[in-house]
């Protein structure tokens, strides 16, 4: 059986690198992991019963980092031939720049192939002059996979060849995350004073950990109201802002219209039920662009940020509608279009559909990564 090695330094929740790991192992392509303390990633290793090691990170200065390298690498080095070996691994796959730093020269000397995991919301600017240089010597030994075409237009701009870029979008099991269920009308029913009306109801599914549109969705939401009485907004999820986000709809005067239900195990119950989805995250991860598809996949409109790797999603605007968001008169008149123009929704319904299922499933980038894998680069 052929094995890689996944190298997780980033330690944070990426349903969607889980979901292909599942796959690929489904192929008979297994994993072994290196992780960071936290990683998501080393329970489902741990279920499995496949190796998974815990690893020291690189230091915060760049300078002590690359001063004490020499010794990481050789001990990166040592366990790397150990797992060649042993393991018949074949390539390295790398996910944050901690990972890249310790293993890509290791690897490369141990004769394995290095594969680097370029994440949408990564911002190369953060990563400090000298350290991007760094960052792009090494680029030339291994094959970049990113996720958005955004993503691989900020890669060739750092100057990366674009014979090592690959782009793989992210997909999802279609099945896995449609659903007939009416769970949200059944809920509105019992909860309203505005029982038998038909609510027009926006969604969103955020990380309130993370910066978050929020007060803009919400502000707009308070601006649509007054043409669309029946507006509801609907908002998954979990974290520290969330109280912060609950007092904006006091203030608001919208506590009957946002309804903050905290995370939801099985999110397809919900998706359903959405009349327009909205993309509230500030800088759009994987993960986002698997709540994106889902949605698609059951036929809601989307309405995403422009300029943020979304818009590979949307053919140009026949499967989603991208604005700026950061204006809420502009995201309230959307709003109120779309609830006014059937036409427009079913459009976009159909378009959404069939673009998730015909370019962004799951089977297509398990193949297209495997391929990756499979280079000679």
């Amino acid at each position: 059986m052929k094995t890689f090695l996944l190298f997780d330094s980033l330690g944070l929740k990426n349903d969607f690198i889980l979901r292909l790991v599942k796959a690929l192992a489904d192929d008979g392509l297994e994993a072994r992991l290196w992780y960071k303390s936290g990683s998501p990633l080393a329970e489902y290793f741990k279920e499995k019963n496949w190796l998974q090691k815990k690893c020291h990170q690189p230091l915060n200065s760049f300078w002590l980092s690359l001063i004490l390298s020499p010794i990481l690498w050789l001990k990166n080095l040592i366990n790397l031939l150990i797992y060649k070996k042993k393991f018949k691994v074949e390539s390295v796959v790398c996910l944050g720049w901690g990972a890249k730093f310790l293993v890509t020269i290791p690897a490369k000397l141990a004769g394995l192939k290095v594969v680097w995991l370029e994440l949408p919301n990564f911002d190369y600017n953060d990563l400090g002059t000298l350290t991007l240089k760094f960052y792009k010597s090494l680029a030339g030994l291994v094959s970049l996979v990113c996720f958005s075409l955004t993503t691989k237009l900020s890669l060739l701009a750092l100057g990366i060849n674009e014979d090592n870029i690959a782009l793989i979008w992210p997909g999802i099991e279609a099945s896995e995350f449609q659903s007939q269920s009416d769970l949200f009308q059944n809920i509105a029913n019992r909860q309203s004073n505005l029982k038998g009306k038909k609510y027009f109801t926006l969604g969103t599914v955020v990380d309130f950990k993370e910066p978050q549109r929020i007060e803009i969705l919400m502000r707009s939401v308070k601006e649509a109201i007054a043409i669309v009485p029946n507006l509801r907004l609907i908002v998954i999820g979990d974290g520290s802002a969330r109280q912060q986000a609950q007092w904006l709809s006091r203030q608001l005067n919208l506590e009957s219209a946002v309804w903050l239900v905290g995370s939801q195990a099985d999110l397809k119950k919900w998706y359903a039920n959405f009349d327009i989805f909205v993309v509230a995250s500030s800088m759009p991860g994987l993960d986002d662009f698997l709540v994106v598809l889902a949605a698609m996949v059951n036929g809601v409109p989307v309405i995403a940020p422009k300029g943020l790797s979304l818009e590979d999603c949307f053919l140009g605007g026949q499967a989603g509608i991208l604005l700026s968001l950061s204006d809420a008169e502009e995201l309230s008149a959307t709003i109120i279009k779309l609830q006014q123009d059937q036409a427009l929704r079913k459009s976009l319904s159909n378009n959404a559909r069939r673009v998730a299922k015909d370019f962004f499933s799951l089977d297509r980038a398990k193949e297209e990564f495997k391929k990756v894998l499979s280079s000679n680069l």
